[in-house]
């Protein structure tokens, strides 16, 4: 949008030990906490659940989505209160209302309005942290929301891939781009980058010849929201509200 200010993509925070301080209500008597042991140490920590409460409403939004779609959909940055039970490796994805209900452990009205909306925008249908961001990002600049993980079949049935993203009635699908896909023997598939460009331009070709238009994006226009409108908007997705973007 013209003249739009956007602020930096933040990936990481560092605090000053001189800067520390105790979370508000973090000194209440009978907070509730956990017993975590690390590196053969044993500390009280606070709860997850509290934590979140307390972190959430500060969060970036970005930030705060990705942390939340990680809890909805199980991934292992997103682990599940497992405490007790410390041999359960497979995390336990978390439900809306458990993460509606951390509403109650807010300290202000302020805060329980910005968890409130985050959790309800957060869902488990996002499958990296580029994607979590992606959304924001895209419901920033205006567009219309997409579907998530859209699978595209051919004339016959046969399955030629699953988009991350999908505006059905626009005929559009989105592709995050993450440099682990084609990191060599790093990448997901173990392929190397070449052979991961030449699969992703097959699946492309065969994707779009089902009269769908592919648009792609990197970090790097995450960072630069400006140039992923630029995209979108050549890509034909449309606006919320319905208004076309040509």
């Amino acid at each position: 949008m013209p003249g739009a200010q956007w602020a930096p993509f933040v990936e990481r925070h560092r605090m000053w030990p001189q800067a520390w301080r105790p979370l508000q209500g973090a000194d209440r008597e009978g907070a509730p906490s956990e017993e975590l042991v690390l590196a053969g140490i044993s500390m009280r920590v606070e709860s997850l659940d509290r934590a979140l409460a307390d972190t959430i409403p500060l969060m970036d939004p970005a930030e705060a989505a990705a942390v939340l779609d990680a809890l909805l959909a199980g991934r292992p940055s997103g682990l599940k209160n497992k405490l007790k039970n410390k041999r359960e490796s497979t995390p336990t994805p978390w439900s809306r209302e458990e993460l509606l209900g951390l509403r109650g452990l807010c300290t202000s009205a302020a805060a329980t309005e910005r968890l409130l909306t985050r959790a309800r925008f957060a869902t488990g249908e996002t499958e990296s942290l580029g994607e979590s961001v992606s959304r924001v990002v895209i419901r920033d600049l205006g567009f219309a929301p997409p579907g998530m993980q859209h699978r595209v079949h051919d004339d016959n049935g046969a399955l030629l891939g699953i988009t991350d993203f999908w505006w059905e009635g626009a005929g559009t699908v989105g592709e995050f781009d993450g440099l682990a896909k084609y990191l060599g023997r790093r990448s997901y598939s173990g392929l190397s980058a070449e052979q991961v460009i030449a699969e992703e331009r097959r699946r492309e070709d065969s994707i779009c010849d089902q009269g769908l238009r592919m648009v792609r994006w990197l970090t790097e226009d995450l960072r630069n929201p400006a140039k992923l409108e630029a995209k979108l908007r050549r890509a034909g997705v449309p606006r919320r509200g319905g208004r076309r973007v040509r």
